[in-house]
């Protein structure tokens, strides 16, 4: 790997829906050349195993889904170096969608930490205030770690 790392987050909106993911997104991935790519609304299934799959034949050996939960959406972490679930922040708790909506994972071998987020959409101030709260305390929490947040 060199001596820059490339990340990228694309929402790919899903929505919480089972639609194929057009073979065109696999293209632009591979034309990226990223390190480490996050995608937020993607809806984990066995309708997307090939995609999956996809990633791994262009170089994405690890790969990692956030929680699932009847319809909310998901992230996904791929990367060109193992991932690892140990010593992970908090899951924002405020509502499934938090939960569902976020994934932490470390890349050990570049001493890095990656969040992939997507803020659901709350209608209600006090759950806007509520999410963004516990987000604000979880990453400041994590000020002494070398972790990225992207989404």
């Amino acid at each position: 790997m060199a001596s820059t790392l490339h990340v990228a987050a694309w929402n790919i909106n899903h929505r919480t829906g089972r639609k194929s993911i057009p073979p065109d997104t696999l293209h632009a991935i591979a034309a990226l050349d990223i390190d480490v790519l996050v995608l937020t609304e993607f809806v984990d299934g066995d309708h997307h195993a090939r995609f999956k799959e996809s990633l791994k034949d262009i170089g994405y050996s690890s790969l990692a889904v956030s929680l699932r939960a009847p319809h909310q959406n998901q992230v996904l972490i791929a990367a060109r170096t193992p991932l690892a679930d140990d010593g992970l922040l908090p899951l924002p708790g405020h509502t499934e969608a938090a939960s569902t909506n976020w994934l932490h994972r470390r890349l050990p071998s570049l001493k890095l930490e990656i969040v992939g987020f997507r803020a659901p959409v709350y209608l209600a101030a006090d759950d806007r205030l509520g999410y963004w709260q516990q987000v604000g305390s979880i990453v400041h929490a994590a000020r002494e770690r070398r972790v990225v947040f992207l989404g």
